[in-house]
């Protein structure tokens, strides 16, 4: 699906070339080829010509609409915590710890307030105002890093602000000049890390169907 390309069309004005499709055409057009085979495969026929004409649109999948309640926030920010800075050991390990158990609750608490996981990743201390978020150019930092591998960004300039709760203003009020999910050596997290991390968080839970 990498390699799937728009064709080049002609407008009044201009001509448009071929450039990489965007997620959102290539789950479209993917959903047709599975259209298209599942009719061949119930008519026991070989495609020899196009039949999209033919072809229904593919029953859209169902999606469980899942609102979290108060309660279920907390349990999962206590999955969070899965280390125990407080055992016997030395210094640096009750450290890391520490800064593990500190990510995943913040990552976790971006999340909630309705962050993507690119938002979240390249999200730094310096933009929250003591009230909320102002996205910005997220995604575009983690380009720059070489962190997101994109030729073109979904959103150029996301500037909408993010309303936050209490416990993720108090996390964030510490005054730092980092990225917020940054690990022991300071770089931001990666969103395929973070997706990862989230999927440990969850795993063998409830919420093992959430996703960030």
């Amino acid at each position: 699906t990498s390699e799937l390309m728009t064709q080049e069309r002609k407008t009044k004005t201009k001509v448009i070339k071929p450039r990489p499709m965007g997620n959102t055409m290539k789950r479209r057009y993917l959903g047709i080829l599975d259209g298209v085979s599942e009719y061949a495969r119930r008519q026991e026929k070989l495609i020899e010509v196009n039949p999209a004409c033919d072809v229904p649109k593919p029953p859209e999948d169902e999606v469980e609409l899942w609102a979290l309640s108060a309660k279920e926030v907390e349990e999962l920010l206590e999955l969070c915590d899965k280390e125990d800075p407080h055992a016997d050991v030395i210094d640096w390990e009750k450290r890391r710890r520490e800064h593990s158990n500190h990510r995943r609750r913040t990552m976790c608490l971006l999340l909630l307030q309705g962050y993507g996981p690119a938002e979240a990743c390249g999200a730094r201390y310096e933009d929250f105002d003591g009230e909320g978020i102002m996205p910005l150019l997220q995604r575009q930092r983690l380009r720059e890093l070489g962190v997101v591998n994109r030729d073109r960004l979904k959103t150029r300039a996301r500037r909408g602000w993010v309303a936050i709760d209490e416990e993720l203003k108090e996390l964030l009020s510490e005054q730092k000049g980092e990225f917020v999910l940054a690990g022991m050596n300071g770089k931001p997290m990666e969103p395929g890390n973070l997706r990862r991390c989230f999927a440990g968080v969850v795993k063998g839970t409830k919420f093992e169907k959430l996703t960030p």
